[in-house]
């Protein structure tokens, strides 16, 4: 059940953008960077628990 792990560790990410974005709205570039790796854990994530 690797799929249902990064599903996990996904979702938490996702609580964890957005408590970041609550923290630090006055930066921006931290934010997107937060982001661009959020998207990429997503996307890990989608595809292992598909595959």
């Amino acid at each position: 059940m690797p799929g249902l792990l990064i599903w996990g560790i996904d979702t938490s990410w996702m609580v964890h953008l957005h408590l970041f974005r609550l923290n630090h709205m006055s930066s921006p570039n931290a934010c997107r960077i937060y982001i661009w790796l959020y998207l990429c854990i997503s996307v890990i994530g989608a595809c292992s628990f598909l595959c």
